[in-house]
């Protein structure tokens, strides 16, 4: 395989969105495509994509922290209101935001809060069947409480969803789809007790649109450090395109080529971080920003994702498709307003939507939140996201790396892709689509999204 230009900046890939554009309603399997073209590579059979910037009940992929924003916005979010409101989700935890462990840790976290204040036997409720509401209403139950779980949806997971039987040979996520590789994980474990598979693809490849290869190494870490290091040189928090923008040319034989190969090493960067993010590289900051953003490889979910929280919520009352409009709480107890205009009388609630819910006013609480509560709601970004998956017929491509990244400097809708038949033997391609490219995704038809999709994989299906 040769390398005909420029080295480009790529590391770890995007396998760690919390994944997530197309229409406002709940993701789902849409038409099938129209009868596949006789010139070019053969066409797609099936296709499916998300919509979680839009759909009403996630409203957002992801949560980061944007230029002013730090951790310490997160840890206010998680302080329990007067006892009798508690919260949880990917965006209230420190340690691990915008990923499957951070969110199934905050679940035990408030969980846990409400054990220590709760009598035995009261009635909590808990706002979401995410990965979050999940691990908190499994704790709670096994403890002795009696728990509802609320669910705006009809079915369960949040921004866990898992499309499969019918024609797809393999069940495929269309939300979170990666869970942490290096590090003891609880959520591994329990993947693994369920006979679902952890797949680790460990190879990586980069084209450009003419299907030469551009080497893929290294030099992440070395950019992103010295992005920090013009961050440092100023007293104020500056996003990352300021950062990548004031870099010098990394230098090569001339000036001109300097420029060629800073530029693409900077949209390289801005391209990973937003595909693990969900924010673009002019929305993120840089210190602490960055600090969230995972590193090295991670692994891939496969046998579906949502078996993990069916298995946390067997046997727990549930109330599905119904929205919370409103909570009403003071110092005797709780009660949930729901869009239906019914209502339901509690001891305590945890509240698990995610942010961009919070933000948008999904839900009214009476009274208002505390201001430091607001604040914090105010302070953290809700990073873009969404997922394409095609399904072939067979597998007609020539490339066999586990996941096939795109040329930053080409504007492609996709950002990368995780070819499951080098994982699994499926024909099958899951698309990442980072925030430079959710908008441009929900404009575009099913079959316009294909013959985009199928231009931009051209390079893969080509003879390396």
């Amino acid at each position: 395989m040769s390398i005909t230009r420029r080295t480009l900046i790529t590391g770890a890939t995007g396998l760690s969105v919390l994944a997530v554009a197309a229409c406002t309603q709940e993701p789902g399997p849409r038409p099938e495509p129209s009868a596949p073209s006789t010139a070019g590579p053969p066409r797609p059979t099936g296709m499916v994509r998300s919509a979680w910037s839009t759909e009403p009940f996630s409203r957002g992929a992801t949560s980061f922290l944007p230029i002013g924003g730090e951790p310490a916005d997160r840890a206010r979010l998680s302080v329990p209101v007067a006892d009798r409101l508690f919260f949880a989700g990917e965006a209230t935890s420190v340690d691990s935001p915008n990923s499957v462990e951070g969110a199934r840790a905050s679940g035990e976290r408030a969980a846990g809060e409400v054990l220590r204040t709760a009598l035995l036997g009261e009635r909590i409720a808990v706002i979401g069947a995410g990965v979050a509401g999940a691990a908190c209403a499994h704790r709670l139950n096994a403890a002795g409480h009696d728990v509802v779980v609320v669910e705006a949806r009809e079915r369960l997971g949040g921004r866990v969803q898992t499309v499969r039987g019918g024609e797809w040979p393999v069940p495929v996520e269309l939300g979170a789809l990666r869970i942490g590789r290096n590090q003891p994980s609880a959520v591994r474990d329990a993947l693994e007790e369920l006979g679902l598979s952890v797949l680790d693809g460990t190879t990586i490849v980069r084209r450009e649109a003419s299907g030469d290869e551009i080497e893929v190494d290294g030099m992440r870490e070395a950019v992103l450090a010295r992005a920090r290091e013009v961050a440092s040189e100023v007293d104020f928090d500056i996003p990352l395109s300021t950062a990548l923008a004031r870099l010098a040319p990394l230098g090569t034989d001339s000036a001109e080529n300097a420029l060629s190969e800073t530029e693409a090493a900077a949209a390289a960067v801005a391209e990973l971080v937003g595909a693990r993010s969900g924010a673009l590289a002019r929305q993120i900051s840089v210190d602490p920003g960055l600090d969230e953003v995972p590193g090295g490889w991670e692994s891939i979910v496969s046998g579906g994702f949502d078996s993990y929280i069916e298995s946390l919520l067997e046997g727990i009352d549930m109330l599905r498709a119904s929205a919370v409009a409103a909570v009403i709480y003071d110092g005797s107890g709780a009660a949930l307003r729901l869009g239906s205009g019914e209502s339901l009388s509690v001891n305590r609630v945890v509240v698990t939507v995610p942010l961009g819910v919070l933000q948008d006013d999904g839900i009214t609480f009476e009274p208002a939140l505390p201001l430091a509560h607001r604040e914090a709601i105010a302070s953290l970004g809700v990073g873009a996201l969404d997922t394409l998956v095609l399904r072939f017929e067979e597998a007609t491509w020539a490339e066999s790396a586990h996941v096939w990244l795109t040329d930053p400097t080409h504007d492609a809708l996709v950002t990368e892709w995780i070819n499951l038949d080098a994982l699994q033997g499926a024909p099958v391609l899951v698309g990442i689509v980072g925030p430079q490219g959710v908008s441009r995704l929900a404009a575009l038809s099913d079959d316009e999204v294909i013959d985009r999709a199928m231009i931009e994989l051209a390079p893969f299906f080509g003879a390396p």
